[in-house]
């Protein structure tokens, strides 16, 4: 990855709570890359993975694509992952891995206790609007467990194809696996990006598009 990009996501990774390295992060091909990148490096075919449900559409046919079983987890909005039914899950089915979005519940500690891994998919978390007041699954990662996932899909552009992982217990095998499917992410898109972050515009375009969403919601309720 472009190293102005991986200096640029390590600094925000600070408003979700987390201090990194930029030298553990690899930008990706958008956030599914990330996904299908860290469910490579910590399982096989055959193997089984637990997620929320509901969740993210595409994980489901990227299992299959991986040909990994899939059990799910109950999740409430409120409320967050239950965490009976994961402790549950991991008593009686071989789960290699956690694949969950959450910037609230906290499944670290278990997961640690056992040294599964979780993928955490924070695609969203530049949306929320207490933006800065809650924080990822990886601000609680002391054993290296996380595997962060995100991308600038659902701030900037989806065609920009411009996403990244942080980890640094699988960040060899993962490295491994990219180079020999797409190498990088585009050169291009990650100096585009890498500016627009530095010079503030991505900050201005982050405080406009919230308070956007945030009114669109209001109505939607009402």
């Amino acid at each position: 990855g472009y190293e102005p990009l991986r200096r640029q996501v390590a600094i925000r990774m600070r408003d979700a709570g987390a201090v990194i390295d930029p030298a553990n992060v690899v930008i990706t091909n958008g956030c599914v890359e990330a996904l299908q990148l860290s469910l490579r490096a910590v399982t096989k075919p055959g193997d089984l993975i637990a997620t929320e449900s509901p969740s993210y559409y595409g994980l489901v046919q990227l299992c299959e694509l991986l040909e990994l079983k899939v059990v799910e987890i109950p999740s409430d909005p409120d409320t967050g992952l239950s965490l009976e039914t994961l402790q549950s899950a991991l008593e009686q089915w071989p789960v290699k891995a956690l694949v969950l979005t959450a910037r609230a519940g906290n499944p670290v500690g278990m997961m640690a206790q056992r040294n599964l891994p979780i993928i955490e998919d924070d695609i969203y978390g530049e949306l929320m609007f207490d933006h800065g007041q809650s924080k990822a699954l990886k601000a609680f990662d002391c054993s290296d467990t996380v595997i962060y996932c995100s991308s600038f899909s659902k701030t900037i552009s989806p065609g920009l194809r411009t996403g990244w992982l942080i980890t640094k217990r699988y960040q060899d095998t993962i490295e491994k696996l990219q180079t020999f499917t797409t190498l990088s992410a585009c050169s291009v898109s990650q100096m585009a990006v890498s500016a627009y972050l530095g010079n503030g515009g991505y900050d201005r375009h982050l405080r406009h598009i919230r308070q956007e969403y945030c009114k669109n919601l209001s109505l939607f309720q009402l």
